[in-house]
């Protein structure tokens, strides 16, 4: 299993290269498609020529590998057809279409609200049911055709998990779209604020708001996150996935910087309370 969270690794640090040096969004959703197509072939061939150990494996496979691949998929997919179609030129009506848009994402995302409070809550009690190939019975849905066609590298639920990981990617750009720009924000704050830390430092902390979900109902992207940062610190964090990856190779403390913090502000109230 291991073999195949450093494929979505590989993918994913490929994947925020391209958001943060490519700036046509149509040839980053182009080589983004690239990349999440070879990534699956990759591991489609490796499933189809040894399987797996034990049914847990299996479960772990399709819910959380494959469907983080084929979620990728669906967000640039629908990246593509919502640039294409949105009509540029009049604001009232881009913005009547994006949030059309996220409308219908949202009514896809109740329509298998069950699935999605699954994925939300990060729910285990069914793994089995909704992500072993030979348990789960068919569903009466177009995204589980893919289990009958290609029932060695599917299940009648992955599919559906894997729109609703991708569906939650686009309706935080699509809602990333509507919102105030963040440097409109800025400007009009003669706040000077200097980050005096080191860049691993504030990344960790743009990690944690990450993880932690408390920014948009946890539909904020880890990029979002990392530019507000660097508008609000005036500084440029270049290429922080990679950092990320330095901080999680730490053998000792890997939450540094927050471990700092919670150790700075108890000393702070104490010294108030005297």
């Amino acid at each position: 299993m291991n073999v195949f969270k450093t494929e979505v690794e590989a993918l994913e640090y490929v994947l925020q290269s391209l958001e943060n040096e490519q700036d046509n969004i149509f040839e980053r959703a182009e080589l983004a498609i690239h990349h999440c197509t070879k990534t699956l072939e990759i591991v489609r061939q490796r499933v189809s020529k040894l399987g797996f150990k034990t049914l847990q494996e299996e479960a772990v496979f399709f819910k959380e590998i494959k469907s983080t691949i084929v979620g990728y998929l669906f967000y640039y997919i629908s990246l593509v057809q919502v640039e294409r179609s949105r009509p540029y030129g009049c604001p009232k009506k881009e913005r009547k279409f994006l949030i059309a848009q996220i409308k219908a994402m949202q009514a896809y995302l109740m329509k298998h609200q069950e699935l999605y409070e699954y994925f939300l809550r990060s729910h285990d009690y069914r793994d089995q049911d909704y992500f072993i190939r030979k348990n789960a019975p068919y569903q009466l849905s177009d995204e589980a055709i893919a289990s009958m066609v290609d029932f060695q590298f599917a299940t009648p639920h992955d599919m559906i998990f894997s729109k609703i990981k991708g569906y939650v990617l686009s309706i935080n750009y699509l809602e990333n779209r509507l919102a105030i720009p963040l440097t409109s924000i800025a400007n009009k704050s003669n706040a000077n604020l200097q980050w005096t830390g080191s860049k691993v430092d504030l990344v960790e902390l743009a990690y944690a708001l990450h993880a932690s979900g408390l920014v948009n109902n946890g539909n904020a992207a880890i990029k979002d996150l990392a530019k507000a940062m660097e508008q609000l610190f005036t500084i440029k964090l270049g290429d922080y996935y990679r950092i990320f990856l330095e901080i999680r190779a730490r053998k000792n403390n890997q939450a540094k910087l927050l471990e700092m913090l919670r150790t700075s502000l108890i000393s702070k109230i104490e010294n108030l309370d005297g």
